[in-house]
């Protein structure tokens, strides 16, 4: 999903109260030395009615049906007059993916912001403690963009991404979009320039997704088009199974 907004980062994902947001919580399991760890890249709290912490995944588990600070109006895409007011992650995840969107223009950004964080946090909690991790433990790094996959690029065309993501030679998201900036803001959070725009990551939570004890890390990229009204929010999954290698993509999630 995209949207059209007068300002790329006219929505900035802020904490409202410290008590909201916990940076770097996890989860132990005896045995596994990797536990399920989050970020402040978890933004769920942010978009509560009443403060809440994240200190254990039993806390995200009953943030899934916490009140929203505002509620959302939405429509079907099938039934685009058949208007649903949405007003927790419960709510919204009665639905299948991609098969909603916003009612008014200008609540695209908060929309795909609470849709991201509440498939967030269904892999935080269904997720494991790893046994093995070939992820270093400073993931956020200026060279992220030759270890990533090529489809975390921003690439606006469906063709285009079709055209460029068939290409085998394609390897990595530094070998579709040529990288003139990045800047790493702080250990969870970096912006990469390219010729046509910027992409924000943000750390979201480290574990084993996928249960196959490996551990892997999800992620957010905020794309913007330089000088231009185009925006998108989405959400990776990535593991790496070598110590030196790139990331290999488990699911990415660009419909909400």
């Amino acid at each position: 999903m995209t949207i059209l907004m007068t300002s790329p980062r006219a929505f900035t994902l802020v904490a409202a109260l410290a008590t909201s947001v916990l940076i770097a919580c996890s989860n132990v399991t005896a045995g596994n030395p990797y536990p399920v760890t989050w970020y402040s890249g978890f933004t769920l709290p942010e978009h509560l009615a009443s403060p809440h912490a994240a200190f254990k995944k039993d806390d995200i588990r009953n943030m899934l049906s916490e009140v929203w600070a505002d509620e959302i109006e939405v429509a079907p895409l099938r039934k685009p007059d058949e208007h649903i007011v949405l007003s927790s992650c419960a709510q919204y995840l009665a639905y299948p993916a991609g098969t909603l969107e916003p009612v008014h223009p200008m609540d695209g950004a908060p929309y795909m912001a609470r849709a991201l964080t509440c498939r967030a946090a269904l892999q935080i909690i269904a997720a494991q403690p790893a046994s093995r991790s070939y992820i270093p433990s400073r993931f956020i790094v200026e060279d992220l963009p030759q270890l990533l996959p090529p489809e975390v690029a921003m690439i606006i065309s469906t063709e285009e991404s079709k055209r460029l993501l068939a290409d085998k030679s394609k390897r990595s998201w530094a070998d579709i979009a040529r990288i003139k900036k990045a800047t790493v803001i702080n250990a969870e959070h970096a912006r990469f320039e390219d010729e046509g725009g910027s992409q924000e990551i943000e750390l979201v939570a480290r574990g084993d997704f996928n249960g196959d004890g490996l551990e892997d890390v999800l992620f957010t990229s905020h794309d913007a088009m330089e000088g231009g009204s185009y925006a998108a929010f989405r959400l990776f999954q990535v593991t790496r199974r070598a110590p030196e290698g790139r990331y290999e993509l488990l699911k990415a999630y660009s419909r909400y």
